[in-house]
C-alpha cells in the first residue's frame, strides 16, 4: 500500500475504506434482517471466497505428486478462506483457483551439497527454493458458468 506523509493518499485510501466498511455493514444489517447468514447470501450480494464456497465455479483438474516417503500423508490439507480442502495425493482431483495459488506459495528451502568440479569432493552446500507439495496442472475442467470443459478422470483409472 502506498502512503505519503501528509499528503492526500492518506485521506483518500481512509475515506475508501470508510465507505466499503458501510457498504458491508449495510449488507450484514439488511442479511440480519432477512435471518439470511452471510453463507447463504447471494454471490452478487459478498463477492468473492468465504468458508461455503470458493470466489467462482471454475474448476482446475490437478495432480499432487505422492510423497516421497512414508512418513507422508496420503493427502494434503490446503486451507482457504476458511475452507480446508483435502486433496488426495497421485489422483486426478479438481480445485478452485484459489488452492492453487496456496500449493504455489508452499515454499521449502531444501540444501543440496555442492560438488567440487575439479576433485569432485563435497565443497559445502546451497539453498533452493522447491515447491512443499510438487502438482502437475491438467487443465481447465469446469469454465466460470459451472459447464464441464474437459473429463481427466480417465486419467485416475491408469494407476500403477
Amino acid at each position: 500500500m502506498e502512503t505519503a506523509v501528509g499528503g492526500g493518499l492518506e485521506v483518500k485510501l481512509v475515506e475508501a475504506q470508510n465507505v466499503e466498511i458501510a457498504r458491508l455493514t449495510k449488507i450484514i444489517e439488511e442479511l440480519k434482517a432477512a435471518n439470511i447468514s452471510a453463507q447463504e447470501a447471494p454471490e452478487l450480494v459478498i463477492p468473492g471466497a468465504n468458508a461455503s464456497r470458493a470466489s467462482s465455479k471454475e474448476r482446475w483438474a490437478i495432480i499432487v505428486d505422492e510423497g516421497n516417503d512414508a512418513t507422508e500423508l496420503s493427502f494434503v490439507p490446503v486451507g482457504v478462506n476458511g475452507r480446508v480442502y483435502q486433496i488426495t495425493r497421485g489422483r486426478v482431483v479438481e480445485v478452485p483457483l484459489e488452492v492453487l495459488g496456496v500449493l504455489d506459495h508452499a515454499i521449502l528451502d531444501k540444501s543440496v551439497t555442492q560438488v567440487d568440479s575439479l576433485t569432485g569432493m563435497p565443497n559445502g552446500s546451497v539453498t533452493r527454493k522447491v515447491r512443499r507439495f510438487p502438482y502437475q496442472k491438467l487443465g481447465k475442467a469446469i469454465d466460470s458458468d459451472g459447464k464441464r470443459v474437459q473429463t481427466f478422470e480417465d486419467l485416475n483409472s491408469n494407476e500403477v
